[in-house]
Order: structure tokens, then C-alpha cells, then sequence
């Protein structure tokens, strides 16, 4: 019988290891035991799976089966939910004793079910009241109502009779008297006596932070708080260490409320990161990623917030990192994280500057940390928060030049024939066949000479860092020394078109940003400035704050210009063009370019003496950002001539990108995409008289009003191929969209690719293509707005039209928060949006301060 069918009459396989142990069993039994237990330990019977007979000489023989054997959840392949679930199986499988479980689960954070009003669901039974909690939230029966608790405050709520009972995964469950668990509480100085009767929670140190701490959180997020420091272990030990580090992290809580923030997992996740910050010589870098935590918010803010581990001196096959460089590289990490973690970092060093008894070392270090590497990850925090991290170092971040390294980090190990030899140099001879793979930022090296053991080589630090390779060699690897990205959360429900409009408006207001110090830059000068990888946040380039181009201005002022022709087709529905009013807001945004309105304002000038409606009451649009020099004559040309130009009347022969850039708001004007389409070319041809300066507009308008109306993005490409093609001049605009969609086919491409392929953004088509090319090849807005702009060309323009595509397709949730917080105009931009929305709503504002804000004439 061959061993496959053994193994499937349930014969266990004999292994080498089993062999070297029937040897040391000769003459006897050699007992297969269930994975559960510990065959060193006490193995109750239905436990055994069965025997083999050994000879005198140590031969394996007959194998018998236990037929009383039951299988436990570890070899029915049920997994445990978490550390605590795992505590209980642990002690239904003797491995513990039931007081030691008992005293895991008194300082545990549970789900307990509650009412739908959020009541203690407590049951009355013939043994008294009880109430029912589960070892983790994924355990909870759905339609059932749970809150999560930390027990030592949810046991001073009940009375002492009354019995807890706990469920674990595949129906195990233990029960507790509260008077059992409240003695254990004692014990382990979680509960303590209060000076006014009655039981504090404690430790002593709690007592006295957590009365500091509920003077500046709400209750909710007071829980949220106690549950993570309880969940880090901070309050299951009452030493004067631990009380230390619950000073600091409740300082740091103090940092961030007092600068506006009140996330509670953003406030939690701050009052423990120095239990995994290596800076602060925390221990906890491979907990984050420990398949025993559940994946929460907290633990997502954690891991992204943390450096990379500086191994111990205990650890032979870690070599120490150099401290330079371990910490630009934790730098660099947290720039291109949203502003959470980075906040939760620097609320943190803050703390250790300021808390009374750090000695003065540690405090002139923290100082230092603020005024030079971590500064540029506070250009883009919420302002009140930045402005409380100026009082720590004396300068606002937003006008600090960006903190650099010198010399920069460089990937050194290029190649897998690198990896060997400097695997080679630490460890000593690897015998060949060596197998190199490469898994990111790390090479792993074998050699079949060694089968038991994996190297890893880095390929920046040029580390390298053994272990055995056990099937979770580049799990741990990974739990030490890489880094983690943090997913924001978003909000949850379908895209309302209302949200994917304002998307595309402030998406590609940032991506103007983050391309307008590149206007007439190439890829190379990018790298120089920013590194290999070009542009990878908006911090990065700011210098003055984040300032959007005359693109953005004009995209601002094409939309007021609908609103106001969307009024005045209210009042005379015979009206149903909206150029003229658009031309009416190009001549408003001229006059902010340092022109005088009389000069400017053409015939709408001899009607007012000053330009009207809210839009120009904003000062920060009376900037100059180095305006098309073809916009401005073709504007200055109307206020001459009073002609609207049109593709019949065509101002110049321009197939400049200025008509495309500015036409995603037109997306609103109809239901009729073919409507959309005619209005964009109109107010398009205003400025560009070429067929490919127009036509872009009408594409770019068509696919945002699509995507608006939840159309998937090739099908919006489609409708507007299908509406470009009834234009006479369209071939170029329409090999500029096929080679789009055809080049995302194949991801994103290299800079220099991308060029050769599409152009460099500065005409209509070249733009549009771009910009819809980066949506196409990538699945999140922020990749797809990087891609846009780091190439050799007009990277504001793409990067603009690349915002509006994904804005609209994404929705305004997909703009990381600290990306959004930075760009100048947001707060204009949105408010236009939303305006714009409701102008062109089923049931518009008609109120005399509305016409004064959009006056129609």
C-alpha cells in the first residue's frame, strides 16, 4: 500500500523526525497525538489519535487507531479568531489552567452584547443574571448588537452575583462569576480600592491619567483610548515604567486635541506608539503585523507609523543599522503616508520634549527630530494641528525648505549576482546552486547546500538578516523590517453623482499642484529635485504651500460662468447658451491677472464699472501663475472686438492644451452628453481655434458626465469617441484617445514611455490622452494622479485632467485627507462645486442673495 493511500485511511505520514523518534521508543508504543496538545504535557485519551507498534531495533510497524479519538479545531482546520480565542482552546486542551485563563481574560477588551439601543443585554437565569460577550468581533452572530468593553471598568457595572459568559470559535465557551473575575482584577491590581468606596480601575497610575485624560476626550473616544492601552498591554502592569509611557502617550493625545484632531483611532493609536516605536526603543514592531491581532484602524495606524526595527545586539545575524540611515528612511516612510500616522509620530516626539521628567538628552533630541527630519512630514497637517507643532519648534513647516539626507539613500544591490556576493561576505561560503529571488525591497537567498536556511539582503541598508526557512521566513522578515502602507477608510456606500462632481473638481486641482512646479520641466529635472522614483506626494514640492496654476483659475471661473448662464436660462429658457456668460468669467479671471476691468471687461465692463458675483470677491484668486500667453490674447483680442470666437470664427489656429484643462465642469450643464459635448467646444473655442484645442474639451467634459452617471470609465471613453467622431477635424484628437486606451492595456509605463507614446501634455489631445491614460492604468486616484504627472512636459495640465477622469470616477473619498488639506483654492473649489450642484438640482435657490452671489444678465 502506497503512502497516499495511508494517508487517506488516515495512517499518518512517517516523517524523518518520527523515525528518530521510534529509535528512542524501541520495544514500545509510539503515540500520535491531536497538533492541539502538547505531548509533553497531560494528554487526556480522546486526544490520541492512535499508535504505532516499534520493534526492538526501533522499526516503525502496525499503525492502530484510536476509535475513541475526537479531532480537535486545530486539526479540523477551524483557525482561532485571536490571542484570546487561541487562550481558550489552549485551555480545553490542558495546556493551561483554567486561573491563568481566567486572569487573561480579566484584562481583555471584548465585544458584549448589548440592546439595539446599546443597553447590557443582561439575561435572567435560575442561577442568576448573566451576560453574554464573544472573544472577538468576528465571532458575533450577525443581527446580534455588541459593544466592545474593556472588563475591568464593564465588571464595577455589574452586580457580584451575576455570571459572564464567553464564546469562543466552534461553539467552546467558558463562564465566569463576576465575583471570581473582580478577585482576579485585585489580584492583578486592575481593579483598586477608591478613597470614596467603591472600586477605581486601575492600576494606581491609571487612576490618576485617566481622570487627566477625560478632561479633554468625550466619553466614546475616552474608551476608544483605554481599550488600546489595555489591548498594548500598558495597563496590565503596575510598574513606574509603565505608568511613564502612559504619561507620554497621553500627552501626546493632549498634542493632537489641542491642535483640532479628534479621530478616536487617530488619538488612540498616539497614546500607545511608543510600544512600537524603535526610535523610542519600543518593542512592539512585530506585534503589528501578528496574525493573532484583529485588523483594526488603530493597528493599520500603528504599522504604518513605525520605522524599521533596529535589531538588538543579542540577534548575531542582524547586523545594527547605521542610525542615519534607519531614520531617513523613517522619514521618507512617513512622507508618503496620509497625515494620521505622521501626526501620531510627531504628537509623540513632542510629548517626550515636553513631559516634566524627560531628562534633558532625550529632550534636546526630540527638538532636533522637529526642527530638521520630521518638519517636512508636518507641511500638510490640519492647520490648527501645524500651528501647535510651530509653538514646539518656533516656525511654521509650511515655510521651511524640505529636510534632506546628504547623502541620499540609492538602491546599491541591483542584482541578484550583488545579492549573493554580499550574502556571501556576511555569512561565508554558500555553495552553488544559490536560487535568488527577488521579493520587493529585499533579495532572499538560498542555496541548496543549506536547505534549512533563507538570507536576506536589502537593498539599500545592504543588510542581510538569516532565518530558517520554515514556510514564515518572509513573514518575519517583514514583520521586522518592512514597511507599511495605511489605508484610509472610507467612507462606505454607492458614489452619488453629487460626490464623484466635486471629486473631479478638487482631484484635479491637485494634481495641478503637484505638476505646476514642473510646468516646463522634463523627467529628468523631476528625479534631481524629488529622487529616482520623481514626484510621490505633494509635501514633497511644496516650498510656499501648494499653489495650483492658471489652469485651476480658469477651471474656477468656467464654472461659475455655467452657473450664471444656468440662472439666466431659468429666467428666459429661450437662452440656452452658455458661452456668452463663460466669456463674461474668462474677462473676471483676466482682470484678476493685474489688468484693469475697464480695459479688460470688453462690453460687460460698459454695463458695470466692477466686475460682479462672489467668485471675484476672493482675494487668493488675484494671482498670477503664469498664465497662457494664448489665453490672454485671445481675451484681450474679445475686449477689443467684442466677438465671441467660435470654431467658425476661429480666434487663432491654437491647439493648445488651455481649452481642455478647464472644460470638466461643463460636465454639468445637461442630461445630453451631446449637449455636454457642444458646450465644452464652445467655451473651448473661445481661447483655441484649432479643431484638437477644442475638441479635447468636448472629450474631457463627455467622460466626466459619464462617469457622474456611474458609467464605467471605457464605456464613457466610448460615448465620447462615438460624439467626437460627428466633428469635422477629429482624426488627431481621436489617435491620441485610442492610443490612450490601447497603451493602459499595458499598466503603467515608465516616464520615458509614456512620452513617446502620447506626447508631453502641451497640446489639447496630448493632454486629455495623458490624463485619461493614467486612470485607465492604474486602480486608486493617487497612483493614477503620480503617474500624470511625472514625465518630460505640461505636467499641470495632465495632471489636472488626470484629476478631473479619476475624481469623477473615484468619487471626492478617494483624495487622501492630507492630500486634499494642502491644495490652495480647496475651500473655494469645493464650496463652487457644491453651488454648482445645487444650481443645476431639480429645484435650484431663487433667493435674492443667491442671484446677488450668481447675478444673470
Amino acid at each position: 500500500m502506497s503512502m497516499s493511500e495511508n494517508e487517506q485511511n488516515g495512517v499518518p505520514p512517517i516523517t524523518p523526525a518520527l523515525r528518530e523518534a521510534a529509535r528512542r521508543q524501541a520495544g514500545g508504543f509510539l503515540y500520535v497525538i491531536d497538533r492541539m496538545y502538547d505531548p509533553d504535557g497531560d494528554v487526556p485519551a480522546h486526544a490520541i489519535k492512535g499508535a504505532f507498534a516499534v520493534d526492538g531495533q526501533g522499526e516503525i510497524g502496525e499503525y492502530q487507531a484510536n476509535p475513541d479519538y475526537q479531532p480537535s479545531l486545530v486539526e479540523q482546520g477551524i483557525p482561532w479568531a485571536n490571542w484570546l480565542d487561541r487562550g481558550m482552546r489552549r485551555t480545553m486542551a490542558g495546556q493551561i489552567d483554567q486561573h491563568t485563563f481566567l486572569r487573561i481574560i480579566a484584562k481583555a477588551v471584548l465585544p458584549v452584547v448589548v440592546t439595539p439601543e446599546g443597553h447590557l443585554m443582561m439575561l435572567q437565569t435560575s442561577g442568576g443574571p448573566r451576560l453574554t460577550a464573544h472573544l472577538a468581533s468576528s465571532l458575533v452572530p450577525e443581527g446580534v448588537h455588541a459593544k466592545l468593553m474593556y472588563l475591568p471598568r464593564l465588571l464595577r457595572m455589574l452586580p457580584p452575583e451575576a455570571s459572564l459568559v464567553v464564546n469562543g470559535s466552534a461553539g467552546l465557551q467558558a463562564q465566569f462569576p463576576v465575583s471570581d473575575l473582580v478577585a482576579a482584577l485585585r489580584e492583578m491590581h486592575l481593579l483598586v480600592d477608591s478613597p470614596s468606596g467603591g472600586l477605581d480601575v486601575g492600576p494606581t497610575f491609571w487612576v490618576q491619567h485617566s481622570a487627566r485624560l477625560a478632561e479633554f476626550v468625550d466619553e466614546p473616544t475616552f474608551s476608544v483610548i483605554e481599550q488600546a492601552l489595555a489591548q498594548w498591554g500598558y495597563l496590565s502592569e503596575a510598574t513606574p515604567k509603565r505608568g511613564r509611557q502612559v504619561e507620554i502617550g497621553i500627552t501626546a493625545v493632549g498634542v493632537l486635541v489641542e491642535g483640532g484632531i479628534t479621530d478616536p483611532d487617530v488619538l488612540a493609536a498616539a497614546a500607545v506608539f511608543n510600544a512600537v516605536d524603535p526610535v523610542s526603543s519600543g518593542g512592539g514592531r512585530t506585534r503589528v503585523i501578528h496574525p493573532d491581532e484583529e485588523d483594526t484602524r488603530v493597528l493599520a495606524i500603528l504599522r504604518s507609523a513605525t520605522s524599521p526595527l533596529n535589531p538588538s545586539e543579542e540577534e548575531p545575524d542582524c547586523p545594527e543599522f547605521d542610525g542615519d540611515l534607519l531614520y531617513h528612511v523613517y522619514v521618507e516612510h512617513l512622507r508618503t503616508l496620509p497625515w494620521q500616522p505622521r501626526a501620531v509620530v510627531l504628537a509623540n516626539r513632542i510629548a517626550d520634549m515636553i513631559t516634566p521628567w524627560t531628562n534633558a538628552e532625550v529632550r534636546d533630541h526630540r527638538k532636533g527630530d522637529l526642527a530638521q527630519p520630521l518638519r517636512s512630514c508636518a507641511r500638510d497637517l490640519p492647520k490648527a494641528l501645524r500651528m501647535r507643532i510651530l509653538e514646539s519648534w518656533g516656525a511654521d513647516p509650511l515655510h521651511l525648505a524640505p529636510w534632506k539626507l546628504d547623502p541620499e539613500p540609492r538602491v546599491v544591490i541591483t542584482s541578484p549576482a550583488q545579492a549573493i556576493d554580499r550574502a556571501r561576505a556576511v555569512v561565508g561560503e554558500l555553495a552553488d546552486p544559490v536560487h535568488v529571488e527577488d521579493i520587493g525591497r529585499t533579495y532572499l537567498v538560498r542555496s541548496e547546500s543549506a536547505p534549512g536556511r533563507v538570507h536576506f539582503v536589502h537593498k539599500v541598508w545592504e543588510t542581510v538578516v538569516s532565518d530558517a526557512d520554515d514556510g514564515n521566513a518572509i513573514d518575519w522578515y517583514r514583520a521586522r523590517f518592512d514597511l507599511f502602507p495605511f489605508e484610509e477608510q472610507r467612507p462606505g456606500g454607492p458614489l452619488e453623482p453629487q460626490e464623484r462632481f466635486v471629486g473631479a473638481m478638487l482631484a484635479g486641482a491637485i494634481g495641478d499642484c503637484l505638476g505646476f512646479p514642473y510646468e516646463t520641466g522634463d523627467i529628468g529635472q523631476i528625479r534631481d529635485r524629488e529622487g529616482h522614483l520623481g514626484i510621490t506626494e505633494p509635501r514633497r514640492i511644496m516650498q510656499n504651500g501648494a499653489e495650483v496654476s492658471d489652469d485651476t483659475q480658469m477651471m474656477l471661473f468656467t464654472l461659475e460662468g455655467l452657473i450664471r448662464a444656468h440662472v439666466a436660462r431659468r429666467m428666459n429658457p429661450v437662452d440656452n447658451d452658455p458661452v456668452p456668460e463663460v466669456q463674461h468669467a474668462y474677462q473676471r479671471w483676466l482682470h484678476t491677472q493685474d489688468q484693469p476691468w475697464a480695459q479688460v471687461g470688453g462690453p460687460f465692463a460698459l454695463r458695470l464699472p466692477a466686475p460682479d458675483g462672489w467668485l471675484i470677491t476672493n482675494p487668493e484668486l488675484f494671482k498670477v501663475r503664469s498664465p497662457s500667453i494664448t489665453c490672454l490674447v485671445a481675451l484681450e483680442e474679445f475686449a477689443q472686438t467684442n466677438l465671441f470666437a467660435t470654431p467658425q470664427r476661429k480666434v487663432n489656429d491654437s491647439k493648445g492644451r488651455g481649452g481642455a484643462v478647464r472644460a470638466a465642469p461643463v460636465a454639468v450643464w445637461s442630461n445630453d452628453p451631446a449637449e455636454v459635448f457642444h458646450a465644452a467646444v464652445g467655451t473651448a473655442a473661445l481661447t483655441q481655434g484649432h479643431p484638437s484645442g477644442y475638441l479635447s474639451a468636448g472629450v474631457l467634459a463627455v467622460i466626466v458626465h459619464q462617469l457622474m452617471r456611474d458609467v464605467p470609465l471605457l464605456d464613457s471613453a466610448r460615448v465620447a469617441r462615438e460624439l467626437l467622431t460627428r466633428w469635422p477635424g477629429h482624426e488627431e484628437q481621436l489617435r491620441a484617445l485610442d492610443t490612450a486606451v490601447e497603451l493602459a492595456k499595458n499598466g503603467p509605463v515608465t516616464p520615458e514611455q509614456l512620452t513617446d507614446a502620447l506626447g508631453h501634455g502641451r497640446t489639447g489631445e496630448e493632454a486629455v490622452a495623458i490624463g485619461l491614460y493614467a486612470v485607465l492604468a492604474t486602480d486608486d486616484l493617487r497612483e493614477a494622479l503620480l503617474l500624470s504627472v511625472n514625465h518630460s512636459g505640461n505636467s499641470p495640465s495632465t495632471g489636472i485632467v488626470c484629476g478631473a477622469i479619476g475624481g469623477a470616477l473615484h468619487g471626492a473619498r478617494a483624495i487622501p485627507e492630507a492630500w486634499r488639506g494642502f491644495v490652495e483654492l480647496g475651500e473655494i473649489i469645493e464650496q463652487l462645486a457644491r453651488d454648482a450642484l445645487a444650481e443645476f438640482s431639480p429645484g435650484p435657490p431663487n433667493d435674492e442673495a443667491w442671484l446677488r452671489r450668481y447675478p444673470a444678465w
